[in-house]
């Protein structure tokens, strides 16, 4: 009997991983993954994620080009539209998901199978709906639009703005995800989405977060908030956590923001990292540098330049090492994988990526923003190197490949460079990783984190009511979260100035 897991996806960046992962695991051919560890099945037989998926409604784009748009020309409003979601279930759509299976879908208008016509339209636009395969059930999708115009009336660099600006503005503070989570009918429907899915399950494992960092989206504020909440009913069940940094260029004049995304981060990171903490396991995951970029990446891809890649390079990452938990032939619980990697009290894990089969040094890139070669060279306390696409004894290993760069395929991810033979996916070679590098990676950002000017501070705790007590005790407490591990450097750092 398969061990399910809910998946949870917080955030723009966290739902474009979360777009390919789906893509990805649609496109196994192999009848031995165990499909319904991540995938439900409705009464028609068809297949669907079980996952919650929270974000901007703005994030959405319009879909009319494929299928009709998100939601009906005069519905502006979530709620109205969220009653009138009956309306969208008379039409079906026959769809091929696993081998051999012929399924009927109901057709919903936020989420439709896409045709591209060009590889740039993918590429430059923004909208993770645009190259979607799957089909969601309405009851994964929660667009909060309403309670985050609500409490983006309370801004920094802007007083009383209009209701059109609120419209155009991104959610970007994490400082406001406390306001948007205190608003009881966004906790209620969210428990709704998780009761749904979770009482249909046989044996609930857990919960997979997929979610925004805080430094690119106020959404990651709201992960500890969600895990402490889920805590309440689902108290042994694991918490995966992956916080997802895509590539962000600042804008040298705000630099305020910049100081309270590295305060954010810390928090995110410490919160998450405590012994009490509902979370099991964290893996910070960021994209390489172009100066780290892997040589068998194509040169006309730059990874820092769209979210298409960037969130295409992470969701194979996930994918490979999550194969490990979803196979049936020599499968490995998650629960024991999660048990033996944090094993003494180390919940921050770290990564390695390489794709094809030629595993030379230069091939290999980090997502845990460290430089590759010395992630090769570390020594790890734990490991699970994972393989796709071929039989290894040196990883745990299936022969279903990753079905990226595929040839005419638009919604494939496409870059690595081109080779003569053409496959049906590509072999890629990942590990899930504790080491004390990754502990001495988020060691530099609690100590950038310290170093927030009084100024800052003073302001953020006035506006958010953040207390000024509670951040200098955390600066004080950030040494305990690492103390399992061997850092290079000693914390010598005690209360901020």
């Amino acid at each position: 009997m398969p061990r399910e897991i809910i998946t949870l996806q917080v955030g723009n960046f966290a739902n474009h991983v979360g777009t390919h992962i789906w893509n990805l695991q649609n496109s196994i051919k192999d009848d031995k993954f165990l499909h319904d560890v991540t995938w439900r099945q409705n009464l028609d037989g068809g297949y669907q994620p079980r996952v919650v998926i929270i974000d901007e409604e703005s994030n959405l784009g319009n879909l009319e080009d494929s299928g009709g748009s998100i939601y009906a020309d005069n519905d502006a409003d979530f709620q109205t539209v969220e009653k009138n979601l009956n309306g969208y279930l008379d039409s079906k759509i026959t769809e091929s998901t696993w081998e051999g299976q012929e399924v009927s879908f109901p057709k919903r208008k936020w989420v439709t199978k896409q045709v591209f016509d060009t590889d740039s339209e993918v590429l430059f636009d923004p909208y993770w709906p645009k190259y979607t395969r799957t089909y969601f059930n309405h009851r994964s999708c929660l667009f909060p639009t309403r309670h985050l115009n609500s409490v983006q009336s309370i801004n920094i660099s802007e007083k009383n703005p209009s209701e059109e600006q609120l419209e155009k503005k991104s959610f970007k503070n994490w400082l406001l995800a406390k306001s948007l989570f205190s608003k009881q009918e966004f906790q209620d429907d969210f428990e709704d989405r998780v009761r749904y899915f979770a009482e249909e399950c046989d044996w609930l494992e857990g919960f997979s977060f997929v979610t925004d960092s805080v430094e690119c989206s106020g959404f990651g504020g709201l992960t500890t908030q969600l895990s402490n909440y889920l805590s309440e009913d689902y108290a042994k069940k694991l918490q995966l956590h992956f916080p997802l940094s895509p590539v962000i260029k600042y804008d040298d004049t705000d630099a305020n923001f910049q100081w309270l995304a590295i305060l954010g981060k810390a928090f995110q990171f410490y919160n998450l990292s405590l012994t009490e903490s509902n979370a099991d396991v964290l893996t910070p995951l960021t994209l390489p540098s172009c100066i780290n970029t892997p040589s068998n990446f194509s040169k006309s891809i730059n990874p820092e330049t769209d979210y298409f890649t960037q969130s295409a390079i992470v969701a194979s990452w996930y994918e490979t090492v999550s194969s490990a938990w979803r196979y049936s032939d020599n499968g490995i619980p998650l629960s024991t994988l999660a048990q033996n990697l944090t094993s003494g009290g180390r919940k921050i894990l770290g990564t390695k990526l390489c794709f094809r089969d030629d595993q030379t040094s230069s091939n290999f890139t980090n997502l845990s923003g460290l430089n590759p070669t010395e992630s090769l060279q570390d020594i790890t306390l734990a490991s699970l190197p994972v393989a796709r696409g071929l039989k290894s004894n040196n990883y745990w290993s299936c022969e279903e490949k990753l079905k990226i760069n595929i040839k005419g395929d638009k919604c494939s991810p496409r870059f690595l460079k081109s080779r003569k033979k053409k496959g049906d996916g590509e072999v890629v070679f990942s590990d899930w990783c504790c080491s004390n590098l990754v502990a001495d990676k988020v060691n530099e950002l609690f100590e950038c984190a310290r170093q927030t000017p009084k100024s800052i501070l003073a302001t953020t705790s006035v506006k958010f009511d953040l207390e000024i007590d509670e951040i200098k005790e955390a600066f004080l407490n950030f040494a305990d979260v690492l103390e399992n591990y061997e850092l290079q450097k000693e914390d010598t750092s005690s209360e901020s100035d």
